[in-house]
């Protein structure tokens, strides 16, 4: 399986995330403007050797020390956890139901990538769920996944995002049964 790579692209959408966090956290003029530099010059410093990873978690470190929340996603994460746990016994349902449970519970943990405050400034999961059960995925290495899964001693899983994790719990269930291995 081939990895995410980080290019110039990226830059866009920390600016964009970035700007949605500077308007809500309702800085002055002037701590807008020597954050915006501080990220530029972040930035340059790793332009030839750029990891989103990493780049995220230095700005993040750079906005804290404008911002007056620990948490710039708090209200965010709950509404999404709320959603995504009203969803989850239909979710769950669905996947009990279906012919495959592990393409339909990886699809449903492909469908929660949808929930990235970062990312996204709106999003619609129900219509995402919709979507993702039922479009041809663009790169398909589900039955590599599989058998990996399959042969795997341990598996370490992360999370990234609230809301998301609960489609991941799902996922993780449906793996945690030998019987639903058997049927991809």
């Amino acid at each position: 399986m081939s990895g995410v790579k980080s290019d110039y692209r990226c830059f866009f959408c920390f600016t964009r995330a970035y700007e949605r966090l500077l308007e809500k956290e309702q800085l002055t003029q002037e701590q807008k403007s020597e954050f915006v530099h501080k990220m530029l010059q972040r930035y340059q410093e790793v332009l030839h050797d750029f990891s989103a990873p990493t780049y995220s978690r230095d700005l993040r470190n750079i906005f804290q020390t404008y911002s007056r929340s620990q948490d710039l996603y708090k209200e965010e994460k709950k509404v999404s956890n709320d959603l995504a746990l009203r969803l989850y016994p239909d979710l769950k349902q669905l996947v009990a139901d279906s012919e495959k449970p592990l393409e339909t519970a990886l699809r449903l943990a492909l469908a929660g990538n949808v929930i990235d405050f970062g990312v996204h400034a709106e999003y619609d999961l129900e219509q995402t769920i919709v979507s993702v059960l039922k479009t041809p995925l663009a790169i398909d290495n589900m039955n590599e996944l599989f058998e990996r899964i399959q042969h795997a001693h341990t598996i370490l899983y992360l999370g990234d995002n609230s809301g998301e994790i609960v489609l991941d719990k799902l996922f993780i269930e449906t793996i945690a049964h030998p019987n639903n291995l058997i049927s991809t």
